[in-house]
C-alpha cells in the first residue's frame, strides 16, 4: 500500500508526537512536584550565564567547521557567509518535524552563492558522519569509567564499527570514480530523466564531500569537531554546576552523548519529552534524584532552545529571508 508524501509527513508528525508524549509521561512519572520546585529554585544564575556563552561558542565553532568543509566548493567568510545560514538551518531543526535543517541551509546557501545544492548537502553529510564518530568515541571514553551491562558495551562497539565502515565506504566512493559509476549502473532501470538527475546529484555530492580526501581540510575539520564537542561538554558541565551537582569529569561527557544519540529517535520538534527523559536516565547513572535530573533537563533544554531560536531568527532577518523560503523546503 503506497502512501502520498503528505500522508507520510502526517504519519511522521503523529508518530513523533506520540513518542514525545510517552517520553514526557515517563520523565514526569512519580516526580515529587515540591522537590522539582525546590531544585529549580536553587539554580545559580552565574553558571547559567556561562552555559549560554559556551552554547554560543559551540554554535560558532560548528559554523566554522562547516566553512572548512565547504572549501572544495569555494572560500567563504565565517560571519558574512556561513554563520547566518548555518543558524537558520539549525533553528529549523528545532521547529520543523523530521529535522530538515541541513536540507534547508544547503538549498539556501546554493541559491545565495549560485553553487550546487547537492554539493553543499554533501558537506552536511560529512558533518553528520564526523559527529557520529565523535559521539561513539566519547561514549567509549565514558564507558571506561562507568559500570554498565555488557550488552550496552557491545552495542557501543557495534556503533563504532558501523560508523567507521560508513566512513570507509564514503571515502572509497569519493576517491574512486569507478565506484560511483558502479552505483549509477545499479540505477539504470530508472527513467532517463531521473537517471540523469541522480548522476548529476551524485557527482555534485561527491564534490561537496571532497574534504574527506584533502588532508589539510580533513585535519582542520576534525580539530574543529573536537572543539565543538569540547564546548558541548562545557555547556553540560555548566548546567550541572548550576544545580550544585559535583559529579565526576566524565559525567557531562556521558550525559551529552546519551542525549545527542537519543535525538535520533523520531519525536516532536526540539525533541520535547525525549530530551527530558534522556537527562533523567543519564543522570540517574550517577545517583542524581529524578526531580533534580528533570530540573536540569527542563532548564538546559528550554534555555538552549530559546537561544538557538532567537539567534536563528536574527540570522533569518539578516539574510532577508521570508517564511515561504523556509516553507518551500521544510
Amino acid at each position: 500500500m503506497a502512501f502520498s508524501s503528505r500522508t507520510k509527513s502526517r504519519l511522521r508528525i503523529w508518530l513523533g508526537g506520540g513518542v514525545s508524549l510517552v517520553a514526557l509521561w515517563l520523565a514526569f512519572r512519580n516526580v515529587e512536584w515540591g522537590e522539582l520546585a525546590r531544585a529549580l529554585a536553587l539554580v545559580r544564575p552565574g553558571w547559567i550565564a556561562l552555559g549560554i556563552l559556551c552554547t554560543q561558542l559551540e554554535l560558532t565553532l560548528a559554523a566554522w567547521r562547516w566553512r572548512v568543509l565547504l572549501r572544495p566548493i569555494g572560500r567563504y567568510r565565517l560571519l558574512g557567509d556561513c554563520f547566518s545560514l548555518f543558524m537558520v538551518g539549525y533553528a529549523a531543526n528545532q521547529i520543523f518535524p523530521a529535522r530538515p535543517g541541513e536540507i534547508i541551509r544547503s538549498v539556501l546557501f546554493g541559491r545565495k552563492f549560485a553553487v550546487s545544492k547537492a554539493a553543499v548537502l554533501g558537506t552536511a553529510v560529512v558533518e553528520k558522519l564526523v559527529d557520529v564518530v565523535a559521539l561513539v568515541l566519547l561514549l567509549g571514553l565514558a564507558l571506561v569509567f562507568i559500570e554498565v551491562p555488557l550488552e550496552i558495551r557491545l552495542l557501543g562497539a557495534l556503533c563504532g564499527v558501523v560508523s567507521i565502515a560508513a566512513w570507509g565506504i564514503l571515502w572509497l566512493v569519493c576517491r574512486r570514480a569507478a565506484l560511483s559509476t558502479w552505483l549509477l549502473r545499479g540505477l539504470r532501470w530508472t527513467p532517463p530523466a531521473v537517471h540523469r538527475w541522480l548522476e548529476q546529484f551524485l557527482r555534485n555530492s561527491i564534490v561537496g564531500m571532497g574534504a574527506i580526501h584533502d588532508l589539510a581540510t580533513a585535519f582542520s575539520a576534525l580539530a574543529l569537531s573536537a572543539a565543538v564537542w569540547g564546548a558541548g561538554i562545557l555547556v553540560t558541565q555548566a548546567y550541572l554546576m548550576a544545580f550544585g551537582l559535583q559529579l565526576p569529569w566524565y559525567a557531562p561527557v556521558f550525559v551529552l552523548v546519551v542525549v545527542n544519540l537519543g535525538m535520533l529517535i523520531p519525536s516532536s520538534p526540539a525533541a520535547v519529552g525525549v530530551a527530558h527523559l534522556l537527562y533523567v536516565v543519564s543522570l540517574s547513572v550517577f545517583g542524581v534524584d529524578k526531580a533534580t535530573a528533570l530540573a536540569v533537563g527542563l532548564v538546559l533544554h528550554a534555555i538552549s532552545f530559546v537561544q538557538v531560536l532567537v539567534v536563528g531568527l536574527l540570522c533569518f532577518g539578516h539574510e532577508n529571508l521570508q517564511v515561504k523560503d523556509i516553507d518551500d523546503q521544510g
